[in-house]
């Protein structure tokens, strides 16, 4: 039987090896949570940005009645309430997941439309405009993690 000891500096680098890899998933949450606060950011901020295209209600509030211009198909869904600007979310899962969404009950009819409206795929769209600012983020965070 051979038996093979690590020297002290094998254990040492064997070590680093494994810190630098924690590092690493600490640098990816990191980045992971940035984009999200960016992506909910960007997201309400779409929802309330003034220029709808759709057609224009007369909705009631109350006793007032005032005029709405809505969304139209493949734009980010207008604000009437906001319930679906609340909504929107996301989670962190561990350090290679993000769940990005909405959890208004509407919030699918929205994004995929249904047999009597186009869809306003307003998640799609914010996560289409930003995919480079989220890789930047990510690879930003992560350097930053294993610098010293």
């Amino acid at each position: 039987m051979i038996s093979i000891e690590s020297s002290g500096s094998t254990r040492s680098a064997i070590q680093s090896i494994i810190d630098q890899d924690v590092r690493v998933q600490r640098g990816l949450r990191r980045g992971l949570m940035n984009a999200g606060k960016m992506l909910k950011k960007n997201m309400q901020q779409e929802i309330l940005r003034g220029v709808k295209t759709g057609r224009v209600y007369r909705i009631r509030r109350g006793k007032r009645v005032k005029n709405h211009r809505a969304s139209a198909a493949g734009e980010t869904a207008a604000n009437i309430s906001g319930t679906y600007r609340k909504s929107v979310g996301f989670q962190a899962h561990g350090y290679d997941e993000l769940e990005f969404g909405a959890s208004a009950d509407y919030a699918k009819y929205l994004e995929e439309g249904t047999s009597r409206m186009a869809e306003r795929p307003g998640l799609r769209n914010t996560i289409e405009a930003h995919t480079g600012d989220i890789e930047k983020m990510l690879e930003e965070a992560v350097f930053k993690a294993i610098s010293p």
